[in-house]
């Protein structure tokens, strides 16, 4: 029954991801602000947003001051909001999509590596069967989106490499704040210290905000689903399954963007695409075998 709803925090968490990244692109539609102002944007309504559900909820808020969960709300923040998302926006700025998200969101490997030598978790066949499979539906979908011939560099490749490695350390430093706080006051922790360090930097670079007026909505809406409720539904599918099942199924967040995307964008999806799509349901299968 816990396995069950595990995979089901997972799938839930992974449609959260991706479609805050349809608002992402409606809010930053031709518009490349820098990471730590995009994170600005969405951070402190974000923060708001929890800080209200814990309240509703009676969650402790007085455990976000426990040493160990500040510790650990802030290494999982450090290595996947900044380090991680960092050397992935580099990836994505000079490689194509078809390299960058297969290999950033391969993640999952170094998350059932970490697990297994830092939280003793097992790793079956069925697991890294799963991966693999993930991995190659992530490549079929996104080859041949890019327009035009884009030249492949070995830096973005070695960004997603280091992108991947920083997200899978992460999830190792949340599952063990799972120890000691909930989810929700987890997340919360660690959107508080994320806002901290973006406001004052949005204050110094408030001009910029006009620019963003139209699709501030989106924006926020967006920090909702990817930062806040997106999060904890992980943190519960960690609980329930493990770092490394639940990592897997939080990695099939980009083929759920395309088929946002095609719902509320109206972009095509081609055969190739569509065959990777259900290599990736085969690896949540995978996951449910393991």
């Amino acid at each position: 029954m816990a396995a069950n709803l595990g995979i089901l925090y997972g799938i839930a968490a992974a449609l959260a991801f991706s479609i805050a990244a349809v608002f992402y692109k409606k809010g930053f539609t031709g518009k490349q602000p820098d990471i730590l102002f995009a994170s600005g944007l969405r951070a402190f309504p974000t923060f708001l947003l929890l800080l209200l559900v814990n309240l509703v909820l009676k969650e402790d808020i007085g455990i976000v001051f426990n040493e160990n969960v500040m510790l650990f709300a802030f290494l999982s923040l450090f290595t996947a909001l900044v380090i991680g998302d960092t050397f992935f926006f580099l990836a994505l700025k000079i490689t194509p999509l078809s390299i960058v998200y297969p290999i950033s969101y391969s993640f999952s490997l170094f998350a059932s590596i970490f697990s297994f030598i830092f939280l003793n978790e097992s790793i079956t066949v069925f697991l890294m069967l799963s991966i693999l499979v993930l991995v190659l539906g992530i490549f079929l979908v996104y080859s041949g989106r890019e327009k035009g011939k884009i030249k492949l560099e070995a830096r973005g490749i070695f960004y997603s490499f280091i992108t991947a490695v920083f997200w899978g350390l992460s999830v190792i430093f949340t599952k063990i704040g799972l120890n000691y706080a909930t989810p929700l006051i987890l997340n919360l922790t660690r959107i508080s210290m994320l806002t901290l360090i973006a406001l004052p930097y949005l204050a110094y670079k408030r001009d910029q905000i006009k620019g963003y007026r139209k699709g501030l909505g989106y924006i926020v809406i967006g920090g909702f689903l990817g930062i806040g409720i997106g999060p904890v539904l992980f943190f519960f599918s960690i609980i329930n399954i493990g770092a490394s099942r639940a990592s897997i199924l939080a990695s099939g967040a980009p083929l759920l963007s395309l088929i946002m995307a095609s719902i509320f964008l109206r972009e095509k999806i081609k055969r190739k695409q569509l065959i990777g799509i259900l290599l990736v349901i085969l690896s949540v299968y995978l996951v449910y075998l393991s």
